[in-house]
Parts: structure tokens; C-alpha cells; sequence
């Protein structure tokens, strides 16, 4: 929402079983406007970190570019923070780069009719 760019998150497995799926389907358009960012961090199963690896191997046809993050710092509370924050630093300069206001979103404000919803 900082960046008011289309974004999307998911987890493995769900993302090696029903996302990529899509995306190989439609490599055409993807090549052009999507690409894939890899949270990665020192506690991953090995399971995982394969995982990983299939990902990006499958993906590197079908999206423009595969960026990986790895986590900094010691520890889980650590690497989760550093990798949040990585988050909100890319978007604040995507939203710098395109020229867009990274405060409040109006599609997603509150509205009075939204308070009373049940």
C-alpha cells in the first residue's frame, strides 16, 4: 500500500503448487511486470531452502527479475525485523521513484459505512 503498486505475498509450499502455475501460464505478460522477491533467513529447513531453489529455477522464464534478501543479523526476532524493514525501505523509495504520496491510502480508508459494518 506504501508504494500504491500491485503486490502480492505467499509461502512455501503453496507458492511452488498454485502460483507458479499461473505464472508459467501467462509468461508472456509476467516477463514484462512482475517480479519475484525471495525472503530468505539463517533458519530455513533444508526442506525449505530447496524450495528455494526449485522457485527460482522455474521462475526465471516467466517473471522479469528474481531479487533474494537475505536476512542480516543474529537471531530470529533479528532477521524477521531486518527483513521487515527491508520491506518498508523498498517501498518507500518505490513510491519515491514513481513520484507517489506513500501516506494514507484512500482506496482503504476507513469510511463511516465501514465503522458500522458488522
Amino acid at each position: 500500500q506504501t508504494a500504491k503498486s500491485p503486490s502480492w505475498i505467499g509461502e512455501l509450499p503453496d507458492v511452488v503448487h498454485g502460483e507458479l502455475a499461473g505464472w508459467g501460464q501467462h509468461g508472456d505478460i509476467t516477463r514484462q511486470v512482475l517480479s519475484l522477491v525471495l525472503l530468505r533467513h539463517d533458519d530455513e529447513h533444508p526442506a525449505v531452502a530447496e524450495q528455494f531453489e526449485l522457485v527460482e529455477t522455474w521462475s526465471e522464464e516467466v517473471v522479469a527479475g528474481i531479487h533474494t534478501v537475505r536476512a542480516a543479523g543474529e537471531g530470529a526476532l533479528a532477521q524477521l525485523l531486518d527483513l521487515a524493514f527491508v520491506g518498508d525501505v523498498v517501498a518507500l523509495e518505490l513510491a519515491a521513484w514513481a513520484g507517489i504520496d506513500p501516506g494514507p491510502t484512500p482506496v482503504i480508508a476507513p469510511s463511516p459505512a465501514h465503522a458500522e459494518a458488522p
